[in-house]
């Protein structure tokens, strides 16, 4: 699936949050077809009404089903699903959104661009085909936003952006505090306090960046923390400054990531979700940075070429290689006997659409992972895998996943120079608690062992190779 694709399956995920994953839908087939201006002003069967501050934004939805059973089933499905937009919406894009609702037929004719594409549902003989018709201004919406007075041919190449940004799966505390309700709230910090994600330093911290959640945030701790947290205030009144807040609310919005990537509830799954398909942005660019003759070639040099094949089953070869003849991949010949390359090849295979490119990128990131694990890289090779990353930029990738406290206790080994090019490439407020950590002026009562460090090093080490072999990040190995 290529990222023209994946931009409507992302699209819908914020539109429609979880709409596959309900009884109704689930147990379809789906396809998606790329993004495209339209001019169609056909009536709609749906109308999503996205009350911002000053605007209505109204993407609308057709519904086409010889079933009149099945598609109120749908209608269902996508009121169901649109309870949850306006939260996910405002989670993923910090823009405040008053109200998402559905309305049936809406007569009125939108004069504004639109864009639309379709979704394919597919059960046995049964299709329905979902037309989904979005106004140019949904997309002011998201930051960077886009210009909405032009029409753009090529949306999905500038969506990408969008999805792609580092921070966008860290949720916003301040927009937690404000949406959920002290039950849901109650258990986010609940969740935090069982993994060793909050102290009560960090809630004194909130509490003085939020003073208007003061109340909220005190009635969602049990009676015990609530007194432990009116000593912590006391002890700390006068003495937190901008700095400190900043640094807190960063580190706890760092926790609630890390955390909701091993937690089941509704945050953590539309997040999972969304995590899953931006990494097939990724995935797709990295397949498209050489030709497959030249992917083929540079495993070829490498003598990794067999043992890359080996690790494929024969259902990824046979979709890598259509068409198989021995003047187009003569290695086959080099290497396997006529009868295998017969029972590999032989066979007239249907395969999906995108099956090819997907089957060719499963192969690329078998190879990518075969020269790390030949090189068998430890905490003892950090400083030197940190110092192979290639853009500068990468690096706030990096502390996003492998969190400020773990880097920093991974730089402590290194040298002054690695470490200044590290933190120097590294948004505020993360790169002064990693400075902070390293100077000894954050936490100053812990003590980094060897041990510790060490084991931060390779922590490290795995999440840089981790994110090499996904090619999102390039190294020079």
């Amino acid at each position: 699936m290529d990222p023209s694709f994946i931009i409507p399956r992302l699209i819908t995920e914020l539109l429609l949050p979880g709409i596959f994953e309900l009884p109704e839908i689930k147990n379809f087939y789906t396809s998606f077809s790329q993004i495209k201006p339209s001019a169609s002003s056909c009536i709609h069967e749906l109308t999503l009404v996205i009350e911002r501050l000053r605007e209505n934004v109204k993407p609308r939805i057709t519904i086409t089903c010889s079933d009149e059973v099945e598609k109120n089933q749908i209608k269902a499905s996508i009121k169901e699903a649109a309870k949850s937009t306006a939260f996910i919406l405002q989670l993923l894009t910090g823009r405040e959104i008053k109200d998402v609702s559905v309305i049936d037929e809406n007569p009125e004719k939108d004069e504004s661009i639109i864009y639309q594409y379709t979704i394919a549902l597919r059960k046995e003989e049964n299709e329905i085909l979902l037309e989904i018709s979005i106004p140019g201004r949904f997309f002011n919406i998201l930051i960077p936003s886009l210009d909405a007075s032009c029409i753009n041919d090529n949306i999905s190449d500038l969506l990408i952006p969008f999805f792609k940004k580092p921070d966008l799966l860290y949720p916003s505390i301040a927009m937690l505090l404000s949406k959920l309700d002290s039950i849901e709230l109650s258990s986010m910090l609940n969740l935090l306090k069982r993994n060793n994600r909050l102290s009560d330093y960090q809630l004194v911290l909130l509490i003085s960046g939020f003073p208007e959640y003061s109340l909220k945030i005190k009635n969602a701790l049990s009676k015990k923390s609530q007194e432990i947290l009116r000593e912590e205030l006391k002890k700390y009144k006068g003495r937190v400054s901008k700095e400190d807040i900043a640094c807190g609310i960063y580190s706890v919005e760092e926790n609630i990531s890390h955390v909701y990537k091993k937690e089941k509830n509704h945050i953590a799954d539309r997040l999972k979700s969304l995590s899953i398909l931006i990494k097939k942005i990724t995935d797709y660019e990295l397949y498209m940075r050489k030709s497959w003759p030249e992917w083929i070639s540079e495993m070829e040099q490498k003598n990794m070429l067999y043992k890359t094949i080996l690790k494929c089953s024969d259902r990824i070869l046979q979709d890598a290689f259509p068409g198989y003849n021995e003047e187009k991949y003569p290695f086959f010949t080099k290497n396997f006997s006529p009868a295998r390359i017969s029972e590999l090849f032989s066979a007239d295979i249907s395969r999906p659409p995108r099956s090819v490119p997907e089957a060719r990128i499963i192969i690329i990131k078998k190879y990518r992972k075969l020269i790390t694990e030949t090189l068998r890289y430890n905490h003892e090779d950090f400083a030197y895998i940190a110092a192979a990353v290639i853009k500068n930029s990468d690096f706030e990738i990096i502390v996003r996943n492998t969190g400020w406290y773990i880097l920093s206790t991974a730089l402590k080994q290194c040298s002054r120079k690695l470490a200044d090019r590290i933190t120097g490439n590294i948004n505020f407020p993360a790169s002064v608690l990693i400075k902070g950590v390293i100077s000894g002026t954050i936490n100053p009562d812990i003590i980094h062992d060897e041990i510790q460090v060490n084991r931060a090093g390779n922590e490290c080490v795995k999440v840089i190779l981790e994110l090499y072999l996904d090619g999102i990040i390039e190294l020079e190995i």
